[in-house]
């Protein structure tokens, strides 16, 4: 009986992922040459302002991406920082939430 529900169970799982996966990839590659009105920098600023942790956490324009742990600190490089195409932006969102996590719980990102 156990195994019956569990592939009842499964299958919808399984195409549920895979539409997603299809669904997202083709938004992605359209939404590629879109430009937003913002620039990563100011988006990064913007994500920690409304984090509340626009004080603890430094954005900062370099060469390579990065996130510090101690004291927490978001590197972006030049080109992100700069850019305002959506892939760009996403990858800064990413760093900018991945900066959230380090200041907030710092062990999981060690």
């Amino acid at each position: 009986m156990w195994r019956i529900l569990f592939i009842v169970a499964l299958v919808p799982t399984i195409i549920a992922v895979a539409m997603r996966k299809l669904l997202c990839d083709r938004v992605v590659i359209q939404s590629a040459g879109h430009m937003a009105t913002r620039s990563g920098e100011e988006l990064a600023t913007r994500m920690l302002r409304k984090a509340g942790l626009e004080e603890e956490v430094e954005v900062e324009v370099k060469r390579r991406s990065s996130i510090g742990v101690n004291p927490a600190r978001l590197t972006l490089s030049r080109e992100l920082a700069e850019a305002r195409d959506v892939v760009s932006l996403g990858e800064v969102a990413g760093l900018a939430g991945m900066a959230v996590v380090a200041q907030q719980q710092p062990d999981l990102v060690k």
